[in-house]
């Protein structure tokens, strides 16, 4: 036997102890974390101030949303409670089943919305199961509604939101006056003209109705938003509020901040700060200040000439100020589109790619189809209509001819292109 077989044997058998015993604690753990998600489910207003405090911030959240706050606290953390109290009271409209619908009708649906209805009037296709993974065979060869067909999937994703179906068909003589039951409609592979009849009445409503219309062909998408005439954005950036340590302030008018030496403030004009913790000017300490950028380690606010004179110290933190913005409508910006430059080499492609889309729209108004794959003579026609919508469009755009070519072998939605619209 050799010298130190029973220790080792005897440290073993610790060992096997001590696991077997971490084991059971974890164990108990996960009973005793499923017991309170039970007893929550049941007894959601009397026990959740109790067990979790941090996440009610008044009794007015207690019930129904305090439940969806445990159930979406990371997405909480992100969104505020604002934003999730508004959500939670929100019935969403989505019209077109193909991958981009299904892909949005998942995330609302997850999000912990309270009603959504899903509408498609086109029956399911072999094309479909490309990128509805929803869909299978049977769904073809049954010639289910493509609404349908996904809605009890997509209810299984969250069993606290009500999830409907329709397929009434959308057309130039439909009454619109159904929607307005709604607080956002979104639709997907709707034909142009009724993207517009559909726009207009939702932003003439008081209050006005949220409307995002968004396509994909292949690897190139657009998305428009009209929220109305004054949508207000309490936090323009979603960032932490900036703190930035001061090293000087000027008796002067206006005064000038120096922040401290290698620490750029990284400040925009017209941001608002706060000031605490000042020695010496002690009367900026609670005043709220409007600034302009002088230099990336420097800024002016107001006239500081009857204040005390600067000593040391202090700190001016951003303060959110809600800001109001002005939405066109979808004709207004057909016209003249403000496009979002992504590469910045190619400051032109934006505007190229939605005359490009403009002319498919036409061309599937004009023959009731997508252009076919490889054919030269739908790339002709593609492109002279492109070159008639660029007539009409404020800044005139050169397109290529194969770039059109391209287009007309862009019959499908690109798969990776769904999550990121």
């Amino acid at each position: 036997m050799e010298p130190n077989a029973g220790l080792r044997a005897t440290t073993t058998a610790k060992n096997a102890t001590l696991v077997k015993a971490k084991m059971l604690a974890v164990l108990q753990s996960a009973r005793k974390t499923r017991q309170i998600f039970l007893n929550i489910a049941n007894h959601p207003k009397q026990l959740c101030g109790q067990i979790f405090p941090r996440f009610l911030v008044s009794k007015k959240l207690q019930g129904s949303f305090a439940f969806c706050c445990l159930l979406h606290s990371r997405q909480r953390y992100v969104l505020g409670d604002t934003a999730m109290q508004k959500m939670a009271k929100s019935h969403v409209f989505l019209s077109g089943m193909g991958g981009l619908g299904l892909e949005i009708a998942k995330n609302l649906v997850l999000a912990g919305i309270k009603a959504l209805t899903i509408h498609d009037s086109e029956k399911c296709q072999a094309w479909d199961l490309g990128t509805n993974f929803f869909l299978c065979e049977d769904d073809v060869v049954s010639g289910r509604n493509r609404a349908e067909a996904v809605l009890h999937h997509i209810a299984e994703l969250n069993p606290y939101v009500h999830v409907s179906s329709s397929s009434v068909p959308f057309n130039e003589t439909t009454d619109l006056s159904f929607l307005e039951q709604y607080q956002c409609i979104v639709l997907t592979e709707m034909k142009l003209p009724l993207q517009k009849k559909i726009n207009d009445f939702c932003h003439s409503r008081h209050p006005p109705i949220k409307f995002i219309s968004a396509d994909i062909h292949g690897i190139w998408s657009r998305l428009f938003c009209d929220f109305g005439d004054e949508f207000e954005v309490s936090d323009t950036t979603g960032e932490e509020p900036k703190e930035i340590f001061i090293s000087n302030i000027t008796q002067a008018d206006p005064g000038i901040v120096t922040c401290l030496e290698n620490h750029p403030h990284k400040l925009e004009t017209g941001q608002f700060l706060t000031f605490r913790e000042i020695n010496g000017m002690t009367g900026l300490n609670g005043s709220t200040q409007q600034i302009t950028v002088v230099s990336p380690f420097s800024f002016s606010i107001g006239d500081t000439t009857e204040l005390e004179p600067y000593l040391h110290g202090g700190i001016a933190v951003q303060v959110k100020i809600p800001k109001t913005f002005c939405f066109e409508r979808l004709e207004t910006q057909i016209k003249h589109p403000k496009c979002l430059i992504a590469d910045f080499s190619k400051p032109e492609a934006p505007l190229q790619i939605h005359t490009a889309m403009l002319a498919l729209d036409q061309f599937q108004e004009k023959y009731s189809r997508k252009p076919n794959i490889g054919c030269q003579q739908d790339s002709e026609e593609l492109m002279k209509l492109a070159t008639s919508v660029s007539e009409t469009l404020e800044e005139k755009v050169n397109i290529h001819s194969y770039f059109c070519l391209n287009w007309a072998s862009l019959e499908s939605e690109s798969s990776p292109s769904q999550p990121l619209v």
